[in-house]
């Protein structure tokens, strides 16, 4: 089984059977915002957004066609989709890449 886990702020490692693949943070928010159903063909830029009210920190991923996301990092270091930075932006007080 393959899971995706963050080292540090700038790199993670995809762990196959015998071999760990060194993949970088824009790579790990293109799969985790594809593996939501959305478009990413490339991660552009990747912006720390601050944490929820219990903790747990947000990034913002802007994408090269033009959309832009929010993912939350999760205890186990892997990444987890929340919402467009539209959404985002319409109930919380932050925003994404102003």
């Amino acid at each position: 089984m393959k899971k995706l886990m963050m080292s540090g702020s700038l790199i993670v490692s995809l762990w196959g059977t015998n071999i760990c693949y060194a993949q970088s943070v824009n790579q790990m928010a293109q799969a985790s915002i594809n593996a939501d159903g959305k478009n990413c063909p490339s991660v552009t830029t990747v912006k720390a957004l601050g944490t929820t009210d219990t903790g747990t920190p947000l990034i913002a991923a802007a994408c090269s066609n033009g959309t832009r996301h929010v993912l939350k990092i999760l205890p186990n270091n892997t990444l987890d989709y929340v919402s467009t930075c539209a959404v985002f932006e319409s109930f919380a007080p932050i925003k994404c890449f102003k």
